[in-house]
Formats: structure tokens, C-alpha cells, sequence
């Protein structure tokens, strides 16, 4: 009789299971395209460097606009506030400028995962440190 048979899952049980079971699959199925191909992780690494560098860029282009701003408009803003505070702002936007040797060379290293590919990249060519 079918009163006697016990209960089955519920949707959503099954849901919940079928959705890790997919979860799973995916990860798998990622790893094994990840490690089919060697140069993964160096194109990683070149995408995450070419990034910080746009970023450095940016956060360069907007103090060098600020400090030409302050630059053509020196006149008018020493007679409202002094000489004192502009050489304070334009100070303090010049220690706001990104350092270019620090950063690019951050932005650009490629750690060294024993496979040879220790060094820096410069427009393509590798360098070695």
C-alpha cells in the first residue's frame, strides 16, 4: 500500500542538493581547465599588473589636473588665503602623487613560481631582476 512507504525528499531538499552537487561540478570542471592550461596564472598575473597600473595612472592623472588647477589659479588663492596655505595644499597634493618606482615596480613583478618565469615584465620583455 502506498500509505506504507516512507516519505521521499522534499523540492526543496532536492533543490538544495542537486544546486551543491552543481556547485561541485563547476569547481571541478574549472580546476581542471585552470590546470590544463600552464600559462593561467602568468596571464593572471599580468592582468591584475596591467591593472594597478591603469589605477596608478588614474590616481596620477587626478593630482597632476589638481595641481595645475592650483597652479593657474595661484593668484587668486594666495589673496584669499595666503601664501602659506597654498604651499600646504600644494604639498600635501604632492605627497598624494603616487610613488612610480615603488608602484610600477610593484605593479609589474612577476613572482617566481620555480618555472622560470622570475622577473619583470617591461612592454612584453622580461628582465631579469
Amino acid at each position: 500500500m502506498c500509505s506504507d512507504l516512507s516519505p521521499g525528499q522534499t523540492r526543496a531538499v532536492q533543490k538544495k542538493s542537486s544546486q551543491a552537487r552543481l556547485a561541485s561540478d563547476r569547481a571541478a570542471a574549472t580546476s581542471a581547465a585552470n590546470d590544463e592550461d600552464p600559462d593561467y596564472q602568468l596571464h593572471k598575473k599580468m592582468r591584475l599588473s596591467h591593472a594597478k597600473m591603469a589605477i596608478i595612472k588614474s590616481q596620477s592623472d587626478v593630482v597632476s589636473l589638481q595641481l595645475k588647477l592650483f597652479s593657474d589659479n595661484k593668484d587668486t588663492f594666495v589673496e584669499s588665503h595666503g601664501i602659506a596655505e597654498y604651499n600646504k595644499k600644494i604639498v600635501g597634493l604632492l605627497g598624494k602623487l603616487p610613488d612610480p618606482v615603488v608602484n610600477l615596480l610593484s605593479a609589474t613583478a612577476v613572482d617566481g613560481d620555480g618555472d622560470g618565469d622570475e622577473g619583470l615584465v617591461v612592454d612584453g620583455d622580461e628582465a631579469e631582476a
